[in-house]
């Protein structure tokens, strides 16, 4: 078959070079970052990453979007800090009251 360009096209030679091409750009594609390191704690919103001066981080969900809080020495400030921000946004807590707070 010819091209516009006057030039004769081998098929069984384009089409192994296309899924050469194809498969190169598979392969080049760069796989998903698995945050293994990331623990769930007990607590909603916040996650352990170890090997941190402040190894617990908040964050929350609002409105398809991810807030980062802080990070927290302990696992319970924060959980406070989610908590105040998912009162604001009338989301479940993790304390429902103040004595909660204290007891951890």
């Amino acid at each position: 078959e010819m091209t516009s360009s006057g030039s004769i096209v081998d098929f069984e030679t384009a089409d192994s070079t296309i899924r050469k091409n194809v498969e190169h750009c598979i392969n080049s594609i760069p796989k998903p970052i698995i945050l293994s390191t990331w623990k769930k704690s007990k607590y909603i919103g916040v996650h352990h990453l170890p090997n941190r001066q402040k190894p617990h981080q908040t964050c929350i969900h609002h409105e398809a979007k991810r807030y980062l809080l802080g990070c927290y020495r302990l696992t319970a400030d924060a959980a406070r800090a989610y908590d105040e921000a998912a009162k604001k946004l009338r989301k479940k807590v993790n304390f429902s009251t103040d004595a909660d707070h204290l007891s951890e």
